[in-house]
């Protein structure tokens, strides 16, 4: 659950900054970084979405790796809400990564 979290945490600061980066760049203001180089709105976002995407989807691999695990000692299989709400906030992830590239 705390990837999941972690995960939401990274996908709606990246499509947050994305368009206020989006915002700053409609008025002309070009945010620097360290090295110079300008930062821009899409890659900001893009990048922490690809990450919170990225974490969700080796949460699920790795929550299902220790399931199986459980089940191998006696664990009787069920329903994983956990699974099934990491599945959904990858796939919103994905889709908030494209909604990104189509519409900026």
């Amino acid at each position: 659950m705390a990837w999941i979290r972690t995960s939401i945490s990274l996908i709606g600061f990246g499509f947050t900054l994305a368009k206020l980066f989006q915002s700053l760049s409609d008025a002309h203001v070009l945010i620097r970084g360290p090295a110079g180089v300008v930062w821009t709105a899409e890659g900001v976002g893009m990048l922490l979405i690809s990450l919170g995407t990225f974490a969700l989807v080796v949460a699920v691999f790795d929550h299902h790796r220790e399931l199986k695990q459980l089940r191998a000692v006696g664990l009787e299989a069920r329903f994983s809400l956990t699974m099934a709400v990491a599945s959904v906030l990858a796939i919103l992830g994905v889709m908030a990564l494209v909604s990104l590239l189509v519409y900026t």
